[in-house]
């Protein structure tokens, strides 16, 4: 569910030169669409209801990127839903596969990040995506 760290490590792995082949793996998800992590123990009942929304909008800022809406309005919109729902955002952000903003991006690989504040609790996820 970190996608940040993934590309990091494929980084250095290349830069160092390590004989070694990092393969990534889905990120596991609750029933709910929650990606499961140990920080989700922090998690009130309620808090856990709504940690929910953090899929639920990475779903809604994919889809709005395949539809051709602008990058900026699809991550304005979706820090005003997370807030609505009682999230601090750090950020919610469309970018390109190597992490480069998505309107400089020349290929069609595209992933979705999040990470929030839900109380006390940090929580991050992404969602890899194409555009036809």
């Amino acid at each position: 569910k970190d996608y940040q760290q993934l590309q990091v490590i494929r980084y250095m792995a290349e830069e160092l030169s390590f004989p070694i082949e990092i393969i990534p793996a889905p990120t596991l998800r609750e029933a709910s669409g929650l990606a499961m992590s140990s920080r989700n123990q922090y998690l009130s009942e309620q808090e856990r209801e709504a940690a929910t929304a953090i899929y639920r909008t990475l779903c809604s800022m994919r889809e709005a990127c395949i539809a051709g809406k602008p990058t900026a309005r699809i991550e304005q919109d979706a820090e005003a839903e997370l807030q609505v729902l009682g999230f601090t955002v750090d950020y919610a952000e469309i970018r390109s596969a190597s992490l480069a903003r998505a309107d400089k991006a020349t290929d069609s690989k595209r992933v979705a990040l999040i990470a929030v504040f839900l109380g006390r609790t940090r929580l991050i996820d992404n969602l890899e995506f194409e555009i036809p």
